[in-house]
Parts: structure tokens; C-alpha cells; sequence
């Protein structure tokens, strides 16, 4: 998939006053905006268009946007795509097909791992910041669906901790308690 950028938007760099703007979708136009703290300096950053922004993350630090993609939203061709911070060099990540509709995305800086929920693949998954070793932690294989990502992150107290060796058993915590 490639996204329509709109010409770079000028904004700030990584050693720049990034985290005094905010980033935000606008679902239906398809488009990610970014505005100062005080809301003036609107700026389109992305103008996709074609398919449902539906999440993003940023990490300032890095200089990167994750913005997941629900595309039709019944197949299984959602995608999570990364770019710059002005929107430049937008690049796919996790392709169609590999996770249905990505929504509310969590960054964890500290073990280099995206966290996403899969709202229709009823699963909780993560992959590496570049895309690789993407793996599903939580499936709700039972039907009982799958709460947002940031009730999962507040009893897990963080994604950090689910990338321990007990990955396993804190799924497993964590799958009880979003099924009960």
C-alpha cells in the first residue's frame, strides 16, 4: 500500500519543540493533522484517503508517526505504516493481511516493540518498531471480544512488562481479565 503524502509539513524536527504539538485523524477525510498545544499552525500531515486511519502513536524521540490502517473492514487487509513527523518517507510495516483493523497503538521505547489491538482479529498483538518478529499475545479464540488496548496497558502497567520471559502468564492474566 502507499499513502498520498501531502508536501512535508515543516514541522520541527526531532531536536525541535515536537512535544508541543499534537497529533490527530481525521477518519473521514483520511487524513493525520497536527496543531500547537494552543491549537493554532494546523498542519495536514498525512493526506491517505483511500483507506481508515483509525490509531496513531508518535515517538518524538525518534522522529516517527505510527499510524494503523482499518481498510476494509471486512477483509483482513488493515496495515500499520510509519513515517517522519512532517509526514515524508511513509513506509508499510505490517502489510495487509497480517493484522485486520490495528487501533490504539502504544509505543514501548525502552524493548523497541508497537503494541496494537486488533478490534475485528480479536487479538492483542505487537511487533518490533520496524515491523519485524510480529507476534500475537492475547486471541480471544472464546468470542468475548477484546477491550481497548488502554484498559489492557492499565492492568498490565505498561506494555513494558508484557515483553518479560513470562509472556505467556501475563497474557494469560491479562486475557482472563478483558474476558470476564
Amino acid at each position: 500500500m502507499s499513502a498520498n503524502v501531502s508536501k512535508p509539513a515543516n514541522l520541527p524536527r526531532r531536536d525541535g519543540p515536537i512535544s508541543r504539538r499534537l497529533f490527530f485523524l481525521d477518519l473521514a477525510a483520511g487524513r493525520v493533522l497536527s496543531v500547537n498545544t494552543d491549537g493554532s499552525d494546523l498542519k495536514v500531515i498525512v493526506e491517505e484517503g483511500r483507506k481508515l486511519p483509525d490509531g496513531l502513536a508518535v515517538d518524538a524521540a525518534a522522529g516517527y508517526l505510527y499510524l494503523g490502517n482499518m481498510g476494509n473492514l471486512k477483509a483482513n487487509d488493515g496495515t500499520i505504516l510509519r513515517c517522519d513527523l512532517d509526514g515524508g518517507h511513509m513506509t508499510t510495516i505490517v502489510p495487509p493481511g497480517a493484522t485486520f483493523t490495528p487501533k490504539q497503538l502504544a509505543i514501548d521505547n525502552v524493548n523497541d516493540k508497537l503494541y496494537w489491538s486488533d478490534r475485528e482479529g480479536m487479538r492483542v498483538m505487537r511487533a518490533r518498531l520496524d515491523g519485524s518478529q510480529l507476534t500475537v499475545l492475547v486471541y480471544s479464540f472464546l468470542g468475548c471480544g477484546l477491550r481497548a488496548l488502554s484498559s489492557f496497558s492499565a492492568i498490565s502497567k505498561g506494555p513494558a512488562k508484557l515483553d518479560s520471559d513470562e509472556k505467556t502468564s501475563a497474557g494469560y492474566e491479562i486475557w482472563r481479565y478483558i474476558c470476564r
